[in-house]
């Protein structure tokens, strides 16, 4: 009797999954892999601007269902919709609003950039145009800044 109610509850959920709208878009061309990991085997290549379901998040990583088959996007690659994007922009907000009145400055650093590794480096026209797709004007920059609370403010170091 259990393994009968566990059978049509997997069935039942399947099916309910199957239906659900999606809640994503590509913003470009992209792996669905296996795992959530650059080196994890790629399922398919996801097309530009297709709808998706996306589910849970790891780290830089959406779980997601496109065509039938399920893997992992990475999250850059992915615009999300409806109820998903306005939860991912309540979570700006809050992260916005925990850091006001606050004087603290954020770093960022990337591993493996050494000095000798900048002196060497060269240019990539192909990963240039690659970054072009994630380019947005000043008013569509300002409108998200805005969505999530950030406000304008000038700092010493601003040049006049």
């Amino acid at each position: 009797m259990k393994r009968t109610i566990s059978a049509l509850f997997i069935c039942t959920f399947s099916v309910l999954a199957a239906d659900a709208p999606p809640n994503a878009t590509t913003v470009n061309a992209t792996e669905l892999r296996a795992q959530p990991d650059n080196k994890a085997t790629a399922v398919m290549t996801v097309p530009a601007q297709s709808n998706l379901l996306v589910g849970d998040r790891q780290g830089a990583w959406y779980k997601t269902t496109f065509n039938g088959k399920n893997g992992w996007i990475r999250m850059l690659s992915i615009k999300l919709l409806g109820d998903k994007a306005q939860a991912q922009r309540s979570g700006l907000a809050d992260l916005a609003a925990a850091s006001k009145g606050t004087k603290s400055n954020v770093g960022t650093g990337i591993r493996g950039l050494t000095t000798e590794r900048l002196q060497k480096a060269e240019e990539n026209p192909l990963e240039l145009a690659k970054l072009e797709n994630y380019a947005v004007d000043a008013d569509e920059a300002q409108t998200f800044a805005r969505s999530g609370g950030v406000l304008a403010t000038k700092s010493s170091s601003d040049k006049e």
